[in-house]
């Protein structure tokens, strides 16, 4: 986790910054295949600062100053598909746009307000050794609700079952550019 990215990359030692920069580029192509995670943070977002920026798969932007810099933190046409970072107002704190990979569009989210005590449980919780663990179990609220209508779940369906032998797909004997005589 870097909370200013800039300083490792732009405004620090010169000999930091040439350590940093290819290792930084190695974590973010590589990590993610181990379960890993690289978070940076940074006040300015642009090329010259954050030469890797595109190595990040997701991207968030919060209120910016400038419209360009919209494109600059999420990525090239960002802000005219909507993403109007440089228009959140200040009295939505925690309102931000995200970008990520394989995702064309933009979405707009807000985080949830923590207060201190918040925090503070959440710091006691992972730091107790005798922490109660809530297990997950993978069920939704779908799976609770009594099939009533006449059809039957999709999990229940034999899909092969449904198959036939004029499901086949008709050979085309024609080429493309040429036209279909057979009608």
């Amino acid at each position: 986790m870097i909370d200013e990215l800039s300083a490792m990359t732009a405004y620090g030692d010169k000999d930091i910054i040439r350590a940093f920069e290819p290792l930084i580029s190695t974590a973010l192509t590589q990590f993610r295949s181990v379960g890993g995670r690289v978070v940076g943070a940074t006040q300015e977002p642009t090329k010259d600062v954050i030469p890797m920026r595109g190595l990040f798969p997701t991207k968030i932007a919060l209120r910016l100053d400038q419209a360009s810099y919209v494109d600059m933190c999420l990525g090239e046409g960002a802000r005219d598909m909507g993403a109007f970072a440089d228009k959140i107002p200040a009295y939505l704190p925690g309102v931000a746009y995200v970008k990520q990979d394989g995702r064309r569009e933009p979405l707009r989210s807000r985080a949830p307000y923590n207060t201190d005590a918040d925090i503070a449980e959440l710091v006691e919780f992972c730091t107790t050794r005798d922490a109660t663990v809530i297990p997950l179990h993978r069920t939704t609220a779908a799976d609770h609700v009594e099939h009533t209508r006449d059809q039957p779940h999709w999990s229940e369906i034999d899909f092969e079952a449904l198959e036939d032998d004029s499901d086949e797909i008709d050979e085309i004997s024609y080429f493309e550019g040429e036209e279909d005589t057979s009608a």
